[in-house]
Parts: structure tokens; sequence; C-alpha cells
């Protein structure tokens, strides 16, 4: 593989950005829906129930969902292999989850215990769990437009079924959950048609049972603790927002949050063509050149459309959303401030799953957690939803620098060859747009 960007993955990373750009605006049309429609405090409402599957998927998946990736991307287990293991895997990590919520619902917290909303959400799981486990094997056989279908689809679905609830009449938080929970149901039976049709693509094969789960939980278990603790580190600010400030805080801090997350359309649309493509061939000094020019490409992007869309939040945001969400500008400002910090991490971590090395991952992953829980606890009582924001920006910065320190001392990359822009980055974004307007700019 080649230490720079191919024309190929070049071209697969251009496609799925497209289509997730495309969920981002549907996605971004929803919490517009949703925002309107219940106000701040139902708004938080719905965050906290719909956190509920994404906290519980992150629990339960044992590090399936990477070693899917890993293991086809590279070769050491067939689609046919893996698919039903996954659907076993599902159905008993979907009891146990379940179970798990009515057994301890209290940790998800006095808001949202016993209520329709809560039913809604824990009956989102299953469904996202499955869908989950699905695109990953897409994502694992490296075919992006299926992929890209499979993650714009309960995006499309959710905010379809939105409105035909709400044009019925039924505008309450749980009814906006249960059109969350629908849509995760409709698009994982579309994976797996995908699925189907991939399969028919793949010579059968026999392979041992017990080989695929050990092979598949010891690669896995790292990518599962460490997503458990980058999960906490992202979502641990609800918590101390509800706390301090109530459903009201989480429902105005869920939209700076949504919003800011967009942005990192861009990481996700790297990482899924990368990864794979990485696991498949990775030669220590050319992966690691390659990873170093992909943190380049993205950091320079997000800082770009960060101005760009803090910019358009202090014109829009509060047309859009209404005067009860005016208090989200500051906090959405902040977070876009380090959302390009974000992104890079998110590529160094993908670099070191990559590698076959998660454990590098979890070795470091408490370091942003205690930092966000302590900047949480200091901020928030003081600023508000502007402290929850300074706390994640804070977190993340240190997240970043711990992960550049690993990258730089097992690659022998200097960090900042990670951030600084470079000569042949510019080549790349001329022979880019060469590519898509080989006539001139000019000409059209």
């Amino acid at each position: 593989m080649s230490s720079k960007l191919d024309a190929q993955v070049l071209k697969n990373i251009v496609r799925t950005l497209v289509r997730m750009a495309l969920a981002t605006l549907v996605g971004l049309g929803t919490s517009v829906i949703v925002a309107r429609q219940l106000g701040p405090g139902g708004n938080g409402l719905y965050a906290l129930a719909t956190l509920l599957p994404v906290t519980l998927g992150t629990l339960t998946n044992g590090g399936v969902i990477y070693s899917n990736v890993f293991f086809l991307a590279n070769g050491k287990t067939g689609l046919r292999q893996a698919l039903p293991m996954n659907f076993i895997l599902w159905a008993i990590l979907s009891v146990l989850g379940v179970a798990g919520f009515f057994g301890y619902q209290e940790i998800f917290g006095e808001e949202i215990k016993d209520s329709a909303v809560a039913l809604a959400g824990i009956c989102s799981f299953p469904p996202y769990l499955l869908q989950l486990f699905l695109s990953s094997l897409i994502q694992g056989r490296q075919d992006f437009r299926y992929h890209s279908y499979a993650t714009l689809a309960p995006v499309v679905l959710c905010f379809v079924f939105l409105l035909i609830s709400y044009s019925a009449g039924y505008r309450s938080a749980a009814y906006a959950v249960a059109c969350y929970g629908a849509s995760m149901a409709v698009a994982s039976v579309l994976t797996f048609y995908f699925l189907i049709k991939l399969l028919r693509a793949e010579p059968s094969e026999k392979r041992e049972l017990d080989e695929f789960f050990t092979k598949y939980f010891r690669y896995g278990v790292f990518s599962y603790i460490g997503n458990i603790f980058a999960l906490v580190h992202q979502r641990i600010n609800y918590y101390f927002v509800t706390i301090f400030l109530g459903l009201t805080g989480v429902g105005v801090f869920a939209i700076a949050t949504q919003i800011a997350e967009r942005l990192l359309v861009l990481t996700t649309a790297v990482t899924t063509v990368a990864l794979p493509r990485l696991a498949s061939d990775y030669g220590e000094s050319n992966g690691a050149q390659l990873t170093a020019q992909l943190c380049r490409l993205t950091f320079q992007l997000s800082v770009v459309a960060a101005f760009v869309l803090a910019v358009l939040a202090q014109i829009f945001l509060h047309e859009i959303f209404g005067a009860n969400f005016a208090g989200a500008l500051l906090p959405l400002q902040i977070l876009l401030a380090g959302s390009a910090f974000v992104a890079v991490t998110r590529i160094l971590a993908n670099d070191f799953t990559a590698r076959g090395r998660p454990q590098l991952n979890v070795s470091t992953a408490f370091i942003p957690v205690l930092v966000n829980i302590a900047a949480c606890l200091l901020l928030i009582p003081k600023f508000g939803l502007n402290g929850a924001a300074w706390a994640t920006f804070i977190s993340s910065t240190a997240n970043l620098a711990v992960k550049m320190r690993i990258f730089s001392k097992i690659s022998d990359v200097p960090y900042w060859n990670t951030l600084w822009p470079k000569l042949e980055d510019f080549r790349m974004y001329m022979g880019l747009l060469r590519r898509f307007f080989p006539r001139g700019i000019n000409a059209y």
C-alpha cells in the first residue's frame, strides 16, 4: 500500500463523505423537528432516551464490531462464517442488555426511569445493536457504497417517521423515541439485504466455531474497553448537566453537541474507508505515513468547517431552533473549537486498531475521562452549559496530546507531522480539484 493517499482511497473517502454529509443534513432536520415540537425539556428527555440504546450497545457489543472490520478486511474471516455468528451474538447480547437495563435502570437516571420514554428507548436497543453488527460486516468487506446506504438509511427513516408521527398528531417524546427505534429496525432489514447480495459472491468455507469466538474476543476486547471509556468521555457531560441544570439544560446542551458532532462526519468518512484499508495491508512505515497524512487532511478541513459552522450558527441558530435554544450558541462555538482535535484523535485511535494493537487505546483511555469529570465538577456549577462545553474541550485536548505522543513514539513520525501542513497536502488538494474539475473551475 502506498504511503500516500492513492486515487481509490480518495475516491472512496469523497463518495462516503458526500453520502454522510447528506445523512448529516437529514439528521439536523430531525434535531430541528424534535427541538421545535418538544422544547428544551422534551428535547432533553429525547436525548437521554436515545442515549440509552447507544450506551447499552457500547456496554454489550463485546468488541464484535471492531473484530468484524479487522478480520474481514485482512481475510482472516469470511462473511459466510461471520454473518451467522453475528446473529447468534446479537441475540445473546440483546437479552443481556435488556435484562441489565431492567435490573439496573437507576443508573440511567430518574428522569427516564419507569416511563414510556424509557420503554421506547429500551425497545430501540436490539435493532440498534443489530444495525451496528451488520453495518460493521459491510465495512469490513470494504463495500463503501452499501455501507454508506446502511449509514444513511436509519437517519432518513427516522426523519420520515417523525414527519408522519407529528402529522398524525403524535408529538410526545415517547413517540419521537419510538420513531428512532423503528428506523433502526427497518434499516437493519435493509442492511441485511445488502449483506445477502455480498454473500452470494463469496465462496463457501468451513472454519471452527471455537476459533471464531477466540480470535474475535481476543482482539475485540481491547477495542471494546476503549470504546466504553470513549462513550463515557463523550457523554458524561449529559449526566452532570442533568444533575446541575436539569432536563432543560440537557435539552439545550444536546443541540450544541449534536450540531458540533455533525462536523465529525469528515472523520467518520475517513476512518470508514481507511481503517479496513490499513488493517488489510499495514506496513509499519507506509501505514504510519498514510495515517499522518489522513490526520493533516482531517485537521485542516475540520478547522475550516468549524469556522464556517460557527459563523453560520451565530446567524441562524436562533431562527432555526427558536429562542428557547439561544443558550446553545456559545457552548456550540466552544465545542466547535475542539472538534478538530477530536477528529485527529479518532484517526490516531483507528491507526492503533488497524495495527492490531487496540490495547494502546485502552492504556490511556482513563485520562480524558478523569480530566472531563474533574472539569465538569469545577466548571458546570460556576459557568453552566459553557462550563460543560469547556470541560469537553479541555479533555479532548488532553486526549489528543496523549495519542499524538504514543503515535510519534511507535511510528518514528514527528508529532507535528499529524497537524502541520506540508507541501504534498496542497498538491493533493490541487489533484482533487483537477479530478473533479478537469476543464478548470472557470469552465463551470
